[in-house]
């Protein structure tokens, strides 16, 4: 995966499920502008706040970059931006149906569209690296 698409991805990700709020905290405790469950952000964190953008944005991206590679190994594929918020969202439930979007409910499957949508809209909006050359920088 590429750092731009990763970046993608942690930038979507913080939209969809906070609306970028450092703040904000779910109605299962969900901590950080990522939403990640708290015994989660505990043994995955340095320690630091939730509320921290560059901690939080570590967590996210060592626990998504974790799970992709799971996804990987398992199904021999790159996963679709559908399958990416799954693993995020729904880890346990997608892993123990085989990585199937069909095995999980119907409320998470339409969370999971409505992320692949975000994320392709906004991947359509973003410049391909090497593409164009700012020539302002040398």
């Amino acid at each position: 995966m590429t750092s731009i698409t990763l970046s993608l991805l942690l930038t979507c990700l913080s939209e969809f499920e906070s609306a970028d709020n450092d703040h904000a905290v779910g109605r299962r405790g969900e901590v950080s502008r990522y939403q990640i469950m708290p015994g989660t952000w505990r043994a995955w964190s340095r320690g630091g706040s939730p509320q921290d953008l560059r901690e939080a944005r570590r967590v996210a991206c060592l626990l998504l970059c974790g799970r992709i590679g799971d996804f990987r190994v398992i199904t021999g594929r790159e996963p679709e931006p559908e399958e990416i918020y799954a693993l995020w969202n729904a880890p346990g439930a997608f892993a123990k149906g085989g990585y199937e979007m069909k095995r999980l409910s119907k409320r998470v499957r339409a969370r999971c569209e409505r992320f692949g949508n975000l994320y392709r809209a906004r991947s359509a909006s973003v410049p391909q690296a090497g593409l164009r050359r700012d020539r302002g920088r040398r």
